[in-house]
């Protein structure tokens, strides 16, 4: 059965990306970090503005002390950052096994990082930007290994709990080997790379870099694979800028150094690939040249895009572009990470043939990556050149970026529909079985399109757009008794989600009381506006929830409800199911009759197949009961079938109630009924639920 469903929201490499453990705890532990890098970014942007009026006007407020404050808080954030994906990744990894062990894989991931990295850094802290692909690594490993050790030992646990014994301690004690053989594990390594092969290369990601572009050099092909490697590592959720950095500031920056010395000398500056020349004429915005992906993103009409450029323009402004890479996502998103990486390179291209050629003048003056956009090409070339080549290449890369955008929304408006329809199969087949669905369990990405979901219905019942379709109830001498109003949520990518699915997002999300009351008065201002236009009254049926009647406040909402509509002659009755009219308690059946004497009557679904009695209808005076589907479905082939709609029929007549029959969808059916005494009719032989103006159109062909 779990295979089943997991495959149902794994059927192509992008699913089986999303479902992967090693990416869903990269993917979230660095979404947890983007508060941290974003604070840290910012403190450099309050620190580093390059004007010399506010660097001397900061730098003397409170003595100095404010200027100092900024540094510390960065120091704990961005200069910190290595810690925090640790932490963040190893948190993640182990929220998708047992919650009970969560904790130790937290303090597991961050032990085996120090015991590996700890004395390996020369200069600075293990925990800065330069160690972050070290100390991914090292996490999932450690976190993956952990994983193994604890199955292992569990299998072994099951057999010797102690009676009376504190259950977790019992677990710690068994969790202790596993983490100390992990642990040890990487002391090994370490002693292995020390002792072993006398080097120190714990920064495995800093140091292959450094001495790959140590033999390439800082040429057009450096140049070129640096600004490749930077952002491709993005595609796997590795912060590019950061990893690179030791080689920006070793290597690319020696040029910017020679050309700042050449200005003042009075020579050509002969240097184009530098630090800041990436800063200011490839990186506009952050990796991946954001603002052009932004400047794209506002022609585009998806409220996602929309929400998401106006949260990330400022920061993009300041190059701090981590709300975009994971809000779009460009992180393991295989159709942006082309443009990704494309558009910087064509910028670079086009900033380097501008420069070669003499139509802009090559960077002289060292200006911060937090620099925003025309400010810095004024800046560091001294010239408008540079803001109007600024100005080109924002144009170019958004005109690269814009049908990679069309292609990504095409490709994910699919696999959300995909994701919609497994939940909806996936329901269906629960209620065939007489099961509940779990919305919580199964493959990663079950859960994240549940999430999403959630949020996106708590959106729409607040924006109230959640919609009515209603299906007709019709006499057998073809008169209208009445509708049922049924729910319906038009999502805006994955369309009509299927209704049951609908509730048990509610419930999930604790919406239910708050949908159901939508319901109520989206239905009670309909029938105002059907009232007008019916020669005759009619009854508006709305379903009602087990959970609505338990809510104390309840009543008093309807009622505040019904003073606000007028629907004349017309009834707005409520639906409850059988099931739940017998399990009622003296407050529900209090509540009941208290919704009785403000004039709204209470119909029984779903009756006849389960535990109904006379004395409880009779006490209960419903005006309706509707037959359960499934007899009318079974009435022309099953004997027994026809008998008890025929008694129920027999049992309602003295009683005084009306006996609705739904799933009518044959006149073979309709004719056997009337037969048997039932007269009206709810099913696809009339109409299909309809929304409210075609539901107008079909009342005019049976005044």
């Amino acid at each position: 059965m779990k295979e089943k469903i997991k495959k149902r929201y794994s059927s192509n490499l992008l699913s089986h990306m999303e479902n992967n453990e090693f990416i869903i705890a990269m993917r979230r532990g660095l979404l947890l970090c983007i508060p941290f890098l974003m604070i840290g970014s910012f403190c450099i942007v309050f620190t580093s503005f390059p004007a010399e009026a506010y660097q001397s006007f900061i730098s003397s407020v409170c003595g100095g002390l404010l200027y100092e404050a900024v540094m510390w808080i960065h120091n704990a954030t961005m200069g910190s950052i290595t810690l925090y994906v640790v932490l963040g990744i190893s948190y993640s990894y182990g929220s998708q096994r047992s919650r009970e062990d969560l904790g130790f894989y937290i303090l597991t991931g961050i032990a085996s990082y120090i015991v590996f990295a700890k004395e390996g850094a020369e200069e600075g802290s293990i925990f800065d930007s330069t160690w972050l692909f070290t100390g991914i690594i090292v996490t999932l490993l450690s976190c993956f290994l952990l994983k193994k050790l604890i199955a292992f030992s569990k299998k072994i646990k099951k057999s010797k709990y102690e009676n009376g014994v504190d259950i977790d301690f019992q677990n710690t004690i068994y969790i202790i080997p596993p983490c100390i053989g992990v642990i040890l594990l990487f002391a090994a390594v370490k002693i292995f790379f020390v002792s072993g092969m006398g080097v120190n290369i714990q920064n495995i990601g800093s140091f292959l870099m450094m001495q790959l572009f140590g033999v390439i050099g800082t040429g057009i092909c450096g140049a070129f694979l640096f600004v490749f490697l930077s952002h491709a590592m993005w595609f796997f959720g590795i912060h590019g800028s950061n990893m690179l950095s030791m080689v920006s500031e070793n290597l690319f920056e020696a040029g910017m150094l020679q050309n700042m010395e050449a200005a003042v000398n009075g020579t050509q500056a002969v240097h184009i690939f530098t630090k800041t020349f990436f800063d200011v004429f490839v990186l506009m915005g952050g990796s991946g040249a954001t603002l052009c992906l932004l400047l794209a993103l506002i022609f585009h009409r998806r409220r996602k895009d929309k929400m998401l450029f106006k949260v990330s323009i400022i920061p993009a402004i300041f190059n701090i572009n981590e709300i975009v890479l994971f809000g779009l996502p460009v992180v393991f998103n295989p159709i942006m990470v082309v443009p990704f990486i494309l558009v910087p390179l064509v910028l670079m291209v086009i900033s380097a043939a501008s420069m070669y050629l003499g139509l802009v003048p090559v960077p002289t003056v060292q200006v911060t990556w937090t620099t925003p956009i025309f400010f810095s090409g004024y800046l560091c070339t001294g010239s408008m050149a540079g803001c109007v080549l600024q100005a080109v290449l924002l144009l170019a890369g958004a005109c690269i970026y814009t049908p990679f955008i069309r292609i990504s929304e095409y490709y994910y408006n699919n696999l959300l529909q995909q994701n919609v329809d497994g939940l909806k199969e996936e329901m269906i087949d629960c209620e065939q079985k007489g099961e509940s669905i779990n919305l919580s369990a199964g493959p990663g990405n079950k859960r994240d399109i549940v999430k999403m979901l959630t949020k996106d219905l708590k959106a729409a019942i607040d924006n109230k757009e959640i919609m009515l379709y209603y299906q007709p109830q019709v006499t057998s001498e073809d008169t209208i008794y009445g509708v049922e109003a049924l729910l319906r949520w038009n999502h805006p990518v994955a369309g009509f989600l299927y209704p049951p699915l609908v509730i048990e997002i509610a419930k999930r999300g604790n919406m239910l009381d708050e949908l159901g009351l939508l319901i109520i008065e989206k239905a009670a201002e309909e029938l105002e506006h059907l009232a007008v236009k019916v020669s005759k009254p009619i009854h508006m049926a709305v379903n009602i929830s087990p959970s609505q009647f338990e809510a104390d406040a309840f009543c008093g909402k309807v009622e505040e409800i019904l003073e606000k509509y007028d629907f004349q002659d017309c009834i707005l009755c409520f639906e409850v199911t059988e099931e739940m009219a017998l399990s009622t308690t003296e407050a529900v059946s209090a509540r009941m009759k208290r919704l009785k004497g403000d004039g709204i009557p209470f119909h029984m679904d779903d009756f006849g197949m389960g535990h109904s009695s006379m004395k409880y209808l009779q006490s209960n005076e419903f005006e309706a009961v509707k037959l359960d589907g499934s007899l009318v479905r079974q009435m022309l082939d099953n004997n027994r079938s026809r008998k008890i709609i025929e008694g129920i029929q027999k049992m309602a007549l003295p009683l005084n109630y009306e006996l609705i029959a739904e799933y009518v969808e044959t006149e073979e059916q309709k004719n056997k009924l009337k037969e048997l005494g039932c007269n009206i009719y709810q099913g696809a032989l009339y109409s299909m639920p309809v929304p409210i103006e075609e539901l107008e159109i079909f009342i005019q062909k049976y005044k």
